[in-house]
């Protein structure tokens, strides 16, 4: 009984997570749309966005991020497109 529920609950979870997570929010903020197109250019070019090959970080407005969803999201990127729904999977599923 206690599995039953404890699976319900991770369907219900992540029914909940995805639903329209192409919408809401209704945009990507700025830290989504850098790794994205982080993403997007390396999947295209192997190169980031200041032109560095394969990065073990990522410049964005005058920090460094973490490579993680960068280089997690290009397999997506190549097999889903850029989209925004794409761009959002890897946080959702990390949350």
């Amino acid at each position: 009984m206690k599995k039953l529920l404890l699976g319900l609950a991770i369907i219900l979870g992540l029914v909940l997570r995805f639903y329209r997570i192409d919408t809401m929010p209704p945009h990507l903020s700025n830290d989504e749309i850098s790794i994205a197109y982080d993403a997007y250019s390396i999947a295209n070019s192997g190169l980031d966005e200041h032109g560095k090959k394969y990065p073990l970080s990522f410049q964005s407005h005058g920090t460094y991020k973490a490579p993680l969803y960068s280089y997690i999201l290009v397999p997506l990127i190549k097999i889903g497109g850029n989209s925004e729904l794409v761009a959002r999977i890897p946080s959702v599923t990390a949350g």
